[in-house]
């Protein structure tokens, strides 16, 4: 009776299995990623040494420097904690939340095909995906906050089969929602509009899905309420809304560097593939919409839709080529129903190893553009040059330089402050006007006091 009832937890060769292609691919990401955010020692994009930066404030102060939603940011000190170095912590914690994100879309495939194998190809095929190279290498925060995203569809799947109480469901999708909303202002304004449109669909079918509508009025209400909860996102949301919807592009950005220093070079070309990529995935996911029916149907057409609205409209530049990063779980989902409609496995295996194989060639092509915002010479100078001023003002207004430089010194700030001491400006060494009298001046870097 004993071997019986042991055999009752045993699980056999297919769980096995099934298990394995659950959780492999988030192991092999995991240190890719990071691999990835590690280039010449160093944080990718102008905006990776700012979240150590914030990591920093939260050990020094136990808050943000800056205003931002908070949540990604202590993430990312307890694996600073662990790790006892903040870049490694950075690294990790971005790199395992984005990894996670790929769980709910492989149950969520799963369920909609009854296919392991067009569920390993959905997984797979979000992790290798552009889209979210292109978030490791510029938008840690966006990149951790499609965890929530994931999981809010999974979770809105589940409540509309009625699979738990309304009470239940409510709190279900409120919390993801509310995480979504503490990360990132994209992951959040993803499920808001998604939400919407899926409440729009339901109402087709004569339902109207209560539980997700309260889910997001009531986040929307403590959001508005409490802006400084996102650091003030909501409102930059809807500041980022009109300036789109009225074709006006706010001037953003320094003039390029002109040393070794300098970021990445501009790569259109990759933008103008993840618009088509976007577009592609849409009509794929309305095909595969039209070729189901019930809550699936809904499901898939809300998530085209959802893209849609957010990503191919004409909006402004500024704004379209954000909006269209958020097409790594869409194309995930086109990916998964594809190879779920493919036939026997052998031919679901053939399909799906095909659309991997394309999508991870356009994540590698990507990734060759991820680098830091200066290079490791530039920032060895910076320390040097930060080791010799002696001033407690030191001002540095350009961000690819000025959050490096406060991964280094706390005597760093944006503008000149009150009461501070006469000022000593810090930029690439180009900048400094005529009559400054120089305190610093090295190949990369250059500090002055104004004349």
């Amino acid at each position: 009776m004993s071997g019986g009832l042991g055999s009752k937890h045993r699980l056999g060769v297919h769980e096995w299995l099934e298990l394995l292609a659950l959780l492999l691919p988030v192991i092999i990401a995991v240190p890719l990623y990071v691999h990835l955010c590690s280039k010449q020692g160093m944080l990718p994009g102008i905006d990776g040494p700012y979240y150590a930066v914030q990591v920093m404030s939260i050990d020094r102060m136990g808050t943000l420097k800056y205003p931002d939603p908070p949540l990604i940011f202590y993430v990312m000190y307890a694996f600073y904690k662990l790790s006892g170095s903040v870049f490694t912590g950075v690294r990790l914690g971005a790199s395992l939340m984005m990894a996670l994100s790929s769980l709910p879309l492989y149950i969520l495939a799963r369920r909609l095909t009854g296919s392991s194998i067009a569920a390993l190809s959905s997984s797979v095929a979000f992790l290798a995906a552009p889209f979210e190279v292109r978030l490791l290498g510029d938008f840690l925060k966006n990149a951790s906050g499609l965890l929530w995203v994931s999981l809010y569809i999974l979770a809105l799947y589940e409540a509309s089969r009625g699979r738990w109480s309304r009470l239940r469901a409510t709190a279900y999708l409120l919390a993801l929602t509310l995480l979504a909303g503490l990360t990132h202002i994209l992951d959040y304004g993803f499920i808001a509009v998604l939400t919407v449109v899926f409440i729009l669909a339901q109402m087709l079918r004569g339902r109207f899905m209560v539980e997700a509508a309260a889910a997001l009025t009531i986040s929307i209400i403590i959001f508005y309420s409490a802006p400084m909860l996102q650091g003030g996102d909501l409102g930059k949301a809807f500041r980022l809304a009109e300036e789109g919807v009225s074709g006006r592009e706010a001037k953003r950005g320094a003039k390029p560097l002109r040393h070794v220093g300098r970021p990445p070079a501009p790569h259109g070309g990759v933008t103008e593939i993840m618009k088509w990529l976007n577009i592609l995935t849409v009509i794929l996911l309305l095909m595969a919409a039209l070729a189901t029916r019930g809550l699936e149907r809904m499901l898939l057409a809300s998530i085209a839709l959802s893209l849609a609205l957010l990503a191919l409209p004409p909006y402004g530049g500024g704004v379209s080529w954000r909006l269209q990063l958020m097409g790594g779980i869409p194309i995930a989902m086109a990916v998964g129903v594809i190879v779920g409609a493919s036939g026997r496995e052998r031919s679901a295996a053939m399909v799906g190893a095909a659309l991997v194989g394309l999508i991870m060639l356009l994540g590698l092509y990507e990734a060759g553009f991820v680098a830091p915002s200066i290079t490791p010479q530039a920032y060895n100078e910076l320390k040097h040059a930060l080791s010799t001023i002696n001033s407690k003002c030191i001002v540095v207004r350009d961000p690819r330089l000025r959050y490096w430089a406060e991964t280094i010194s706390s005597n760093i700030h944006k503008t000149p402050e009150p009461g501070c001491g006469p000022p000593v400006i810090m930029d690439f060494n180009y900048r400094a006007p005529l009559g400054a009298r120089y305190v610093y001046r090295g190949l990369y870097i250059s500090a002055w006091m104004p004349g």
